[in-house]
Order: C-alpha cells, then structure tokens, then sequence
C-alpha cells in the first residue's frame, strides 16, 4: 500500500519538475519493490539519462537482472519436470543473459544439454560453472562422470 501511494506521488511530482533526477531513482525502487520490473527498468532508465554519473545505475541494472534471472528460475523450477527440453534450454540462456555468472545455471544448462544427447557442450557448460564457482560440487561430480 505504502509503495502504491508512493508511485502516486511520484506522478505528481512529475507533473510538476519533470526533468528532476533523484525522481526517477526513488519512483524506480517504488515500482521494484512491487515487482513491476518493466516500471522499474523505465523509471531507471530515466534516471540514467538525466544523471549518466549516477553511482545508483550498477546497483539499479543488478537489481533488475538479478530479478529476472529470478522470475525465470522460478518458471524453470516450475517446469523442470515437462520434459520440454528445448524451452527449458531456451529459459536457461535467457537466464543466463541476466546473470552470467550464475554457477548454478551452468550446471542446470548442462544438465538439459546432457538430455538433450550434447555430451560436449554439457562439459562446456559445467566447465563454466566450476569456473564460476570452483566449490560447485554437483558441477565437479558431473564433470568426473562424463
């Protein structure tokens, strides 16, 4: 209720300074906290070209890739089990687009890739995750197996 009433006023205050920075910053984390990422990302993005020096812009931008590196690992846990293998492949390189890092995501994709009959580039996928995160056991175990 508190963030609604918020976005509220932040359109208020817009329609009257519409060209205020620290506007789009605060009304971006209004929209955030109530899990409207597409809000969110616009009202950064304003932020971002009103003030490009800004020192919230890296926190903005992993805010929202980490949310949606989120929303759609809740899809893949949700779906796992369809045996869809081509859009499971297809969420977790979307995933990945948003939070490359991820180890856990690596061991995943190689996993479905594994399904999938790609044994080289499931090896690839989990090389990447022990790279990413030299204590990733699962990733390890699969690499010592195949």
């Amino acid at each position: 209720e508190g963030f609604r009433d918020a976005i509220n006023y932040f359109r208020q205050s817009f329609m009257i300074y519409p060209d205020y920075k620290m506007l789009y910053r605060d009304w971006g984390m209004a929209y955030y906290m109530l899990n409207d990422l597409d809000s969110a990302e616009w009202a950064w993005g304003r932020h971002r070209e009103l003030y490009p020096t800004s020192s919230y812009i890296p926190l903005h931008d992993n805010y929202i890739r980490t949310a949606r590196f989120n929303r759609l690992m809740v899809i893949y846990n949700e779906r796992f089990r369809s045996a869809d293998l081509p859009f499971l492949d297809s969420l977790m390189h979307k995933a990945l687009e948003y939070v490359p890092e991820n180890s856990n995501a690596w061991t995943i994709l190689g996993k479905i890739k594994l399904l999938k009959g790609e044994r080289d580039s499931a090896v690839t996928d989990w090389n990447k995750a022990v790279l990413f995160d030299s204590a990733n056991a699962e990733a390890k175990s699969l690499l010592k197996t195949y």
